[in-house]
């Protein structure tokens, strides 16, 4: 590789990962004192609303929807949100180490998301928590990784359909492709132009252009990029993106 083809790599990696994270020993230390305060929170309401219950000769407790919205449901919930920072504002921080990471990604999973063939909304859960390494990532990042899932599959639509001449799947597959550009975490995440990026090969997509579906395969780190290496097709498609 040469120092260009360096360069290029390493400028498209760090375009890669809008949204702020925090790591290494800095994480360990917030997620353990996050999950022990989301279990002390819990454990108050738990005590608090039992002792209603039994005040007013309830069997049972049930926290109503406005109760249920003010206390944290699952141990990756930090309870943080930001304002006025570089990051997200009003977006929670999650703990993508904590046990129930899958079952609160199910709570904020799109349901407008229109899954690629082949693909569920449990496996497309699965994949993205496959996908982290242990840090408080915000809740919209964690969307858009979801998004980029549910994206990527139709791509590879795309690609299995490319071979065959299958234009009904590939014209499926391209329209979804050109409306991800408006899926709510990628535009609120889009603080550097990635999607001005992301637009310029899946227009061409759309349009019929394999190599630069297989070119934004290797852009975006899909896990079936063939391994050819296409940097300068990356180039020439990014080279009008201002």
């Amino acid at each position: 590789m040469t120092d260009t083809d360096r360069d290029l790599d390493t400028r498209l990696q760090a375009a890669r990962r809008p949204t702020p994270e925090i790591r290494s020993a800095t994480a360990a230390m917030l997620a353990r004192e996050t999950r022990d305060h989301a279990r002390r929170r819990r454990h108050r309401f738990a005590f608090a609303t039992a002792a209603g219950a039994v005040a007013l000769g309830i069997g049972a407790v049930t926290a109503g929807p406005t109760v249920a919205s003010s206390v944290q449901a699952f141990l990756a919930q930090s309870g943080w949100t930001s304002e006025g920072t570089e990051v997200i504002e009003n977006s929670e921080f999650i703990d993508t180490a904590a046990p129930d990471l899958a079952d609160y990604l199910d709570t904020v999973f799109p349901d407008d998301l229109p899954l690629a063939p082949g693909q569920t909304r449990a496996g497309v859960i699965d994949e993205v928590v496959d996908a982290q390494t242990p840090a408080l990532r915000q809740e919209v990042g964690l969307r858009r990784d979801i998004e980029r899932a549910v994206r990527l599959g139709w791509l590879s639509e795309w690609l299995h359909a490319h071979p065959d001449g299958d234009t009904a799947r590939m014209t499926e597959a391209s329209q979804v492709l050109v409306a991800s550009l408006d899926w709510t975490a990628f535009v609120a995440t889009d603080g550097g132009g990635v999607m001005a990026q992301d637009a310029a090969f899946l227009r061409a997509v759309a349009d019929g252009d394999a190599e630069a579906a297989r070119a934004f395969a290797q852009f975006d780190g899909a896990p079936f990029w063939d391994g050819t290496d296409r940097s300068a097709l990356i180039a020439t498609i990014l080279e009008d993106v201002r």
